[in-house]
This record gives structure tokens, C-alpha cells and sequence, in this order.
């Protein structure tokens, strides 16, 4: 295994750090695209730059370490690159580099092949090694593109979006900035719960069809596919392909675990974990192990899960994955006390305090932490909290009100999956077990509506909403109408686990 410690900048501005990190995290992606080479994942080793190889290795478990230094001249680098034995510190092979920005894909490609070289691989011609070898690319945009690529890993997707825009607009050939694009619109919703609705979800498929048209061989154009795919079949084989291209791809393996989740959260765990053996960075692993593990209650293991976390994605992160697991614990004072203490923003605190205090009763006081929180009005799950507690509070026209136009939406031909999900909330909301009912026997009979209610967007996915353990869930789920839609929904579930044991045999 080879661990690439992030190339040190030598003699430059420390405000270029972002492209010495790109730089090493591209080199990682092309060595891991290298037959007979296993290379720890893209972000494995972010933190490691300065590091003695021995300490990295010992960590790491790694048997040979790669390091080295960049040096910006323009729209040229020079870069020096030495392989080295931890065991005794020497090397076993060292080279230096001085080209054109334009021909960095190509400088990756012969790395690569060097390195392979020196650790005695013989390498066979790929179609993909061979492309990297003759591309070029404009130089701002390799630069955009690598800023992109820093915006998603401080889960600020937005600006990632716009970066990835304006290196294309230097360079409408570079596939990596359009899967980045596919890849940052899903990381909205998945973290942040921002929709993806019908116009999203048809840039995202066109953009990854580009990607994947410039370079189908790329593993992040095969992810962008995967992700803007309908059929679960689709979706896996994308990701099952972006693995054989590069086996060490953590966030492919990743993204299997998000995708069957809801469907087979025992079959997920796997997943996850090979994902975190490939590259540990991948800190959200754990926790989605805890809401795997909460579906299979066992609940302390979801505790030592969370606890895992060694560097919290946001402030306050672990604390949000404990108190979802305390209220399906039924213990919500434990949650309470719990984000009182947590270093959670105010906005994502009270989301989630709002929703502890409704599932213990305490409606008014809910009501009023929802309201102090000033949520996004795009953002539709505290749009119906707020109708539900409305409701409680007895404001029930006002509570109609707010789930009026979400209701209606389901009833338009125009309706998408985001639609029928958000409608499903909102018939929660207001106790409208008819309107639930009906709404869930649709998106059981429809399989893009079924997996966008079976995606984890924030902390809610379908099965945990429909195990009723938290506030409005708790109130209907027992109700004939729904129960009836929900064995609907059992028997959907039961074929998309199928579905997934044949797409993904033999992984991870």
C-alpha cells in the first residue's frame, strides 16, 4: 500500500496550499488507476503534510511512502517527487519534473508509470492511462477546478458549483469539473436538504452524460452517472465500474452504502466500512454506520459509532447523530441534555431541538425554538415540523395553510420525486393518514419516487420517519391507511434489496 503525503510548497504564497492538495489528490486518483498499484484514497493523507514518512507509514499501515514538493513558476511546476522505505529511510526511486500546467494530467500519467516501475509492477496500456498521457488542459481551469474540488471538501457545495462552472468556461473539456458538478449538487441535498427537484435532478443528468462522454473511463464521471441515475441497477453498475477503474475509490464505495442504505442497512455497513479502510478522511462513514445501526436497533453500538468521529465534519456533528439515536431510544431527555451542551450552530441546533421537544410533548416550546431558528424556506422538512406543531398549538388553519401548496404539488402532472417526499411530510404533519397513505402506496409503486424517499438527506430517510419514533411520525404511522401503504412499501424494499445483492456480488 502506498500512502502520497501532500506535496509541500516550496518557496511559494501558503495561500496555494488548495493546489498543492489538488495536485496530490489527482496524483492518488491516477496511481489508484494503476493495475498492480493500491494507493490509500484521495484525502487519506490531507492532514499528514510535514510528517516524518516513517510516523505516516506506522499509522497508515503503509509499505512505502510517496512525498515531494511543488514549486508554482507561472503556468509551470516543478515538482519533486521521492518514493521512500519507511523502514530504513531510503529510496527506492526519486525524480523531478519541470512542465506546463496544461500537461499536469500527462505529468500524473508518467508518475504513475514510475512508480510502477520502481516497485517492480509491470503495467499493461489502459485506455485511461493512455488519454491521461496526450491530454492537456488550460491552466486557470486546472486551478478552478482544484478550488472546486477544496469548496466540496469544506462542504460548501454552492461555491464548489461555481467554480467547477468557471473552469469549464476556460475549459469545456475538463470531465473532472462536470462530475464535480454532479457531485456537489447531491452533497447539497445529502447534507444540507436543499432539493433536488425535476430541473436539478435534469442538469445533473446532463452534465454527467458529458462527463461521461469526455472520459468513460473516469472514475468520477462513472460516479456522476451512478448519481444522477433513476434505476438502482444503473446506479450500482456506474459505481461497480468506477471501482474496477480504481479500486482504492473510497467515496465510490461510499456512495453504494448511501444508495442501498435504506433498503439493506446491514448489507450498507459493509460498505461503509471498506470505504473508511480506503481512505479514514471519510469521517461521515461512522456516523452512517449509526443510522444503519439504529435501523437494526442496536442502538450502543450506533453510540460507539458516532463517538468514532475523530474530526467532526461540522462543529457539534457527533452530537446530532447521538440525539437522533437517543429519540429512537425513546430517550429524548438524554437528547435533550445532550444539545444543550453541543457545539451545534443555532439554526441546526434548533432544527433538531425543535423536534426532541415535539417528541416529548412539549409543543409550545418546540414551536418556539423552530421559529428562533429562521430555517431556509426552500428546505421542506421544518417547513412541515412547523406545520405540525401549528397544528398542536392550535393554529389548524394556519398549519392547512403551510401544507396547502406541498399537498397540491402531489396532484400536478408536473410532480417529482422531491414533490412526493415533501408531500408525504406535510400529510404527517397535518394527521392526514388518507392523504399519507396514498401518497406512500405512489412512491412504492415508482422507483425513482421510492429511492429520493429511501435517500438520507440531513437525518431523515423514509424507514426511519416510518418507524415513528420521532414527533409528527410518532402520531400516524400506526394508522390503518398507513399501515397498509406501508407493507406496500415493505414489498418495494424487498425488491430493491434484491435488485442490489445481484448488481453488487462480490463487493466490497
Amino acid at each position: 500500500v502506498i500512502a502520497v503525503i501532500p506535496l509541500e510548497l516550496a518557496g511559494a504564497d501558503r495561500a496555494q496550499t488548495y493546489f498543492a492538495d489538488g495536485l496530490t489528490e489527482d496524483l492518488i486518483s491516477r496511481l489508484g488507476q494503476t493495475p498492480g498499484l493500491k494507493v490509500l484514497g484521495r484525502s487519506a493523507t490531507r492532514d499528514y503534510r510535514g510528517r516524518l514518512p516513517r510516523d505516516v507509514a506506522r499509522e497508515l499501515n503503509a509499505a512505502v511512502v510517496l512525498t515531494g514538493s511543488m514549486r508554482p513558476m507561472g503556468d509551470a511546476i516543478k515538482i519533486s517527487l521521492e518514493l521512500i522505505d519507511p523502514a530504513d529511510g531510503t529510496d527506492i526511486w526519486t525524480c523531478q519534473y519541470t512542465r506546463d500546467v496544461k500537461d499536469v494530467f500527462a505529468v500524473q500519467a508518467q508518475v504513475a508509470e514510475q512508480v510502477a516501475s520502481a516497485l517492480r509492477v509491470t503495467l499493461q496500456p489502459t485506455a485511461s492511462s493512455a488519454r491521461a498521457a496526450a491530454r492537456t488542459v488550460d491552466p486557470r481551469a486546472y486551478d478552478l477546478y482544484i478550488r472546486g474540488r477544496q469548496a466540496t471538501a469544506q462542504r460548501r457545495p454552492g461555491d464548489a458549483v461555481r467554480f467547477y462552472e468557471q473552469a469549464l468556461a476556460a475549459d469545456a473539456g475538463l470531465a473532472e469539473a462536470l462530475a464535480g458538478i454532479v457531485e456537489a449538487l447531491e452533497f447539497a441535498t445529502i447534507t444540507a436538504g436543499q432539493p433536488i427537484d425535476a430541473p436539478t435532478l435534469q442538469r445533473m443528468k446532463t452534465t454527467a452524460a458529458r462527463a461521461y462522454q469526455l472520459d468513460p473511463d473516469l472514475p468520477q464521471a462513472n460516479l456522476a452517472m451512478a448519481l444522477a441515475a433513476s434505476p438502482l441497477p444503473e446506479t450500482l453498475g456506474y459505481l461497480r465500474r468506477a471501482l474496477e477503474l480504481d479500486p482504492t475509490y473510497g467515496e465510490a464505495l461510499h456512495q453504494i452504502g448511501d444508495q442501498i442504505l435504506d433498503f439493506d442497512p446491514a448489507r450498507a455497513i459493509d460498505f461503509y466500512r471498506a470505504s473508511l479502510a480506503a481512505d479514514p478522511s471519510l469521517e461521515a462513514g461512522h456516523t452512517d454506520i449509526a443510522g444503519a445501526l439504529i435501523a437494526l436497533n442496536r442502538w450502543d453500538e450506533a453510540h460507539r459509532e458516532a463517538d468514532a468521529v475523530r474530526v467532526e465534519p461540522l462543529p457539534g456533528w457527533r452530537d446530532a447523530f447521538h440525539a437522533l439515536i437517543d429519540v429512537d431510544e425513546r430517550r429524548v431527555d438524554a437528547a435533550l441534555e445532550r444539545l444543550g451542551r453541543t457545539a451545534l450552530s443555532p439554526e441546526t441546533r434548533g432544527a433538531i431541538r425543535a423536534r426532541v421537544l415535539a417528541t416529548a410533548g412539549r409543543t409550545r416550546e418546540a414551536l418556539a425554538e423552530l421559529v428562533a431558528a429562521h430555517l431556509p424556506a426552500e428546505i421542506c422538512a421544518p417547513r412541515a415540523l412547523m406545520a405540525a406543531l401549528r397544528r398542536d398549538t392550535g393554529d389548524a388553519a394556519g398549519a392547512r395553510q403551510l401544507a396547502s401548496v406541498a399537498l397540491a404539488r402531489t396532484r400536478e402532472e408536473s410532480v417529482d420525486a422531491d414533490d412526493m417526499r415533501c408531500g408525504a411530510c406535510f400529510a404527517a404533519a397535518i394527521g392526514d393518514a388518507a392523504a399519507l397513505g396514498d401518497l406512500l402506496q405512489r412512491i412504492a409503486a415508482r422507483e425513482d419516487w421510492l429511492r429520493y424517499w429511501a435517500l438520507q438527506i440531513t437525518v431523515d430517510r423514509g424507514s426511519l420517519m416510518l418507524r415513528g419514533r420521532y414527533y409528527p411520525w410518532n402520531r400516524i404511522v400506526d394508522a390503518p391507511p398507513v399501515a397498509a401503504a406501508r407493507r406496500q412499501l415493505d414489498a418495494a424494499y424487498a425488491r430493491e434489496r434484491e435488485i442490489a445483492k445481484t448488481a453488487l456480488a462480490g463487493l466490497p
